[in-house]
């Protein structure tokens, strides 16, 4: 089995993929360890306005917008006065807005950026005392999605969802007049779930690459042996399983790199 060098900092687990990609980036987060306080986002809930939060809890000073990416041969990682950032290798894995960072990708081909189809998972949260120690997944029986399961936070607290909800533009807002497809799903494995027991509670969007009655499609990876440009990767429909399969997805994307090849 492949060992990989660890990183615990706060709570959080950075893996370092090969040693030829140390670049210092352990010496940055002991430094932000120091004077500030990284916090998981899924620990503690607070209120901010949307324009304050970036990615990984990096603050506007450290890491801005990308508002593009241009191709130019460059090497090194060096900001400019213009506010550019020179890099030999770009990795596009923005979820949400990875095919808006692609149609910004000077010479990409715009016909290899897929569509982006949206489907919100919904989540009702229970009101009473838990009654599972343990998750549980019941069969698929939706188009999308892998059926409303149990998960249990930090806490204890019992939460029911996602479902798959179409939508057309981004929003996180949950209907509380979903709970009526919710309470008939769980009783199918749970026929005591008492009436008035769920309250909406929280809602995430899928980056999916299809929609509702199509065949569901599998992450998309494209690298320099399909699109021609060395040192760039696009990821496109990197929903919830790319957590799980991360670490194997990041080989995928270094083999890519390296070698401008496909891997079986």
């Amino acid at each position: 089995m492949r060992e990989y060098r660890l990183l615990v900092a706060a709570g959080l687990v950075f893996v370092q993929l090969s040693d030829k990609h140390d670049n210092g980036f352990a010496g940055v987060i002991d430094k932000l360890c120091k004077d500030r306080l990284i916090v998981p986002g899924f620990t503690i809930k607070v209120r901010t306005p949307a324009e304050m939060v970036v990615e990984n809890a990096f603050d506007e000073n450290h890491f801005g917008p990308v508002h593009g990416i241009s191709v130019s041969g460059a090497f090194g990682a060096r900001p400019s006065e213009s506010g550019e950032l020179a890099v030999d290798a770009v990795v596009n894995s923005a979820g949400l807005g990875a095919q808006a960072l692609a149609r910004r990708t000077e010479d990409y081909p715009q016909d290899r950026v897929p569509r982006l189809v949206l489907a919100r998972g919904n989540y009702f949260g229970y009101a009473g005392r838990p009654v599972f120690s343990r998750l549980v997944y019941p069969a698929p029986r939706i188009d999308g999605g892998l059926g409303t399961h149990v998960t249990l936070d930090l806490a204890g607290r019992m939460r029911f969802g996602p479902d798959v909800e179409w939508i057309d533009e981004e929003n996180y807002n949950v209907n509380p007049e979903r709970a009526k497809s919710f309470y008939a799903s769980i009783r199918r494995y749970w026929p005591a779930l008492p009436d008035n027991s769920l309250q909406p509670d929280y809602a995430g969007v899928r980056p999916k690459l299809t929609g509702p009655g199509e065949p569901a499609a599998d992450f998309m990876i494209e690298g320099p042996a399909h699109h021609g440009l060395p040192g760039l990767v696009h990821m496109f429909g990197i929903e919830s399983p790319g957590l799980t399969s991360s670490l194997s997805l990041a080989d995928e994307v270094v083999t890519q790199l390296d070698a401008g090849s496909i891997s079986a």
